[in-house]
């Protein structure tokens, strides 16, 4: 058979049905927007929730704290982290790095001013290793302890405490919520030796002074959020001057390893030293497999709509192929072979399938912009909350695609063949 007369023959099938064919390009662009949607959504934010998780939560970090001991009411460490335990930790074997966090020992108190109202709350303040918090930095900001330098003290804020201004103490103080952008860079005074609540703290110290501290950072890192972290060295110059010269242990430590598969020696090794190792191997797996099992219920809700469209599209072409019996009877008494009658069959299917599909994936496209830029101005900037609400490009658009050709095609192939198999004689006969 010709081209030309092969497209004439299909033109002429499509434009004398065109309320069947409109159902059923209809019914294709439905589940080709679902498929889309699905597929958009579990691979934006599902699976930007996913990456987001596994790097809040490294499983390569191991945080190292003393083992406690209860006597009634009190806890107290039954061990101390000193610098010689750092030591033996960077010998083992696997272990690249140790980050040191240190407690300011003393009661403290922040004020500050945020678009003319005026703050002021307790504070926890610790210091930490500059290599464990150096991803976080704005960059030119620089985190590091200088002794004869003026300027503020470099401070990194875990972005949880934005999330809980914004999210809740802004709303019930009715104070401006506020971004990071506006964050960084702004200072703030850290009193030495009081508290917001009870005063002055240890009168035996009798210390009290007060530092300018400046913001260069946010961190997303789940281990640092006791509090507002400052240079190690600037935490123990700090201790030094409230404290004396006492001795202070380091109140957790970081260990990085560079081989996963080291990880449970690494640990075992730690807790024979003495020490609690904590990993966040588990609870990054628990979440990963909720995550993958919302992604599949996701995916399970579209191939059950997938189906119901293909009962669909099979009703309507058995339906069509009812009524043009006679139609393919002639066509085989003629001289139409079963191979060119099955491949104007597909060919329509296929042009259906490809305009519906087309019609599903635009509006989803368009729409789903158009939700996602609302959505990013509606949600808050969270730690938890990927950026990213559906991933919209031409993958996607061409796995729906795809999907849609594959089941407007594959569904009703039976029937074609069932139609090419039937005797012409019978279907003409039948038409009567």
């Amino acid at each position: 058979m010709p081209l030309h007369s092969f497209f004439y023959l299909l033109w002429v099938a499509l434009a004398e049905r065109k309320g069947r064919v409109l159902a059923a390009i209809g019914v294709v662009a439905v589940t080709v927007a679902v498929v889309t949607v699905s597929l958009s959504f579990g691979f934006g934010f599902l699976y930007g929730a996913i990456q987001r998780a596994e790097a809040l939560f490294p499983r390569s970090t191991i945080v190292v704290k003393p083992r406690s001991l209860d006597v009634m009411m009190f806890r107290f460490n039954a061990g101390a982290l000193s610098d010689e335990v750092v030591e033996r930790l960077q010998r083992l074997e696997g272990v690249s790095t140790v980050a040191r966090q240190l407690s300011l020992k003393m009661p403290l108190r922040a004020e500050g001013e945020i678009l003319g109202n005026q703050l002021t709350t307790d504070a926890v303040v610790v210091g930490i290793d500059e290599q464990f918090v150096a991803r976080d930095l704005h960059k030119p900001e620089v985190f590091h302890y200088d002794p004869l330098s003026t300027t503020p003290i470099p401070c990194v804020v875990p972005r949880f405490f934005l999330d809980m201004y914004n999210l809740a103490y802004a709303d019930s103080m009715g104070l401006p919520k506020i971004n990071e952008a506006f964050a960084i860079g702004k200072t703030f005074t850290l009193v030495l030796g009081e508290t917001y609540l009870l005063g002055g703290g240890d009168a035996a110290a009798g210390q009290r002074g007060e530092v300018l501290c400046r913001v260069v950072g946010f961190t997303d890192n789940p281990f640092l959020l006791a509090g507002v972290l400052i240079p190690l060295n600037h935490a123990k110059a700090l201790n030094q001057w409230y404290r004396g010269n006492l001795p202070s242990s380091y109140t957790a430590l970081y260990v990085e390893v560079a081989d996963l598969g080291k990880i449970d020696e690494v640990t075992s090794a730690i807790r024979t030293l003495g020490f609690t190792a904590e990993s966040q191997r588990e609870s990054i797996e628990k979440f990963l497999f909720v995550a993958r099992s919302a992604i599949a219920a996701i995916f399970l809700f579209a191939a059950l709509l997938v189906g119901i469209a293909s009962l669909s599209i099979v009703h309507t072409v058995a339906l069509s192929l009812y009524q043009r019996r006679g139609e393919f009877g002639l066509m085989r008494a003629v001289g139409v072979t079963k191979r060119h009658l099955m491949a104007l069959l597909i060919g329509e299917a296929a042009i259906m399938a490809l305009a519906g599909g087309a019609i599903g994936v635009g509006l989803v496209f368009l729409g789903g912009r158009e939700l996602e830029a609302t959505a990013g101005a509606w949600l808050p900037r969270s730690t938890f909350i990927p950026q990213q609400i559906f991933l919209l490009d031409w993958r996607v658009a061409l796995g729906a695609l795809s999907v849609g050709v594959l089941i407007s095609v594959g569904a009703v192939l039976p029937l074609f063949w069932r139609v090419i198999s039937t005797p012409p004689v019978r279907m003409l006969t039948e038409t009567g």
